[in-house]
């Protein structure tokens, strides 16, 4: 999915990458993962380049799953 993220510049296909980003990192290990392919990077580029506001949303979105699990992953295995 980073990958993907990062390579292509069509809207509406970004829009459903960044959807799918969001869905996986609701589970605290691909949030985690994610993060470690340093998505957050690539998910703050894509919102500065963003024209549609949809495409905005959904990047919002992916952000606050990623920051919720990410936390709630280091909570639970108490590493840090």
């Amino acid at each position: 999915m980073v990958g993907i993220l990062s390579t292509l510049g069509e809207e509406s296909i970004l829009t459903r990458a960044a959807r799918a980003v969001a869905n996986a990192a609701q589970d605290p290990r691909n949030a985690y993962l994610l993060h470690a392919e340093d998505v957050v990077e690539v998910l703050l580029k894509i919102l500065s380049d963003a024209k549609e506001s949809k495409t905005k949303q959904v990047i919002v979105r992916a952000f606050r799953y990623i920051e919720r699990s990410f936390e709630g992953f280091f909570c639970c295995t108490g590493t840090l």
